[in-house]
């Protein structure tokens, strides 16, 4: 499909305008329109098409997620699985183990155990793809080694694995809406991996996102400085 990359950011970009609003169903909307598509332009099992296809349907997954469907999210990331392993799309594989990584999508304990192997899985696969995106990876991985109380030395470790990592592909991915998302994220894992700075770096991580409108990102840095807040309360 000839127009495929620019169809699917038109829709990526459009999630990301709506998203500032609470409610993603136009985009939603776009990425179903986008899969038949897809489907009507040639067979489904077109190697090219079906990677497509496949790359779509992430995207879809995400933007459930963003839209708070958790169940549907995952019932369209078991499909990716399918779809990156009889292609061999080790790229949209390493995507899927990320998003199937996000805590929301988990319940108990034990699922949740699942959720950090799939993120760790995500984080080798990416890496040896060389993919662009590696720091969106390391930044789903702090969130879960920080759930569980890895230990300060390992936390923050990856931390600076992640600065590394974004200081070298910053350099190469024009799209400054995405480079600015990972250093929002960056900037919390910091705050996280070093707690005497954590109010300041927080309030700047809150104020990127605000400026960037993204409201998913601004409610998970408010958490966070509610959170300290609360624990100042507690010392006083």
């Amino acid at each position: 499909m000839k127009n495929f990359r620019n169809l699917l950011n038109k829709a990526i970009r459009k999630r990301e305008l709506e998203s500032e609003k609470g409610s993603i169903n136009e985009s939603i909307e776009m990425l179903k329109e986008l899969l038949l598509a897809i489907l009507e332009s040639k067979s489904r099992f077109d190697k090219t098409n079906y990677k497509q296809y496949g790359e779509t349907l992430s995207q879809l997954a995400l933007t459930y997620w963003h839209n708070h469907q958790y169940l549907k999210a995952k019932a369209i990331l078991k499909k990716c699985f399918r779809i990156a392993i009889l292609t061999g799309d080790r790229k949209l594989l390493a995507t899927t183990y990320r998003n199937y990584s996000r805590p929301e999508l988990w319940k108990t304990t034990y699922e949740l155990t699942k959720a950090m192997e799939n993120a760790e899985k995500a984080r080798v696969i990416a890496k040896s793809e060389h993919m662009i995106d590696i720091v969106w990876f390391t930044h789903g991985l702090m969130k879960l080694y920080q759930m569980f109380g890895k230990p300060t030395s390992i936390i923050r470790k990856l931390v600076w694995e992640e600065v590394y990592e974004y200081i070298t592909v910053s350099r190469k991915f024009k799209d400054k809406i995405s480079r600015n998302a990972w250093l929002d994220g960056l900037l919390m894992d910091i705050a996280d991996a070093y707690g005497l700075l954590s109010e300041s770096v927080l309030k700047i991580a809150y104020r990127l996102a605000k400026f960037q409108k993204m409201a998913r990102r601004v409610e998970q840095v408010q958490v966070k400085l509610d959170t300290l807040a609360e624990k100042k309360k507690g010392k006083v």
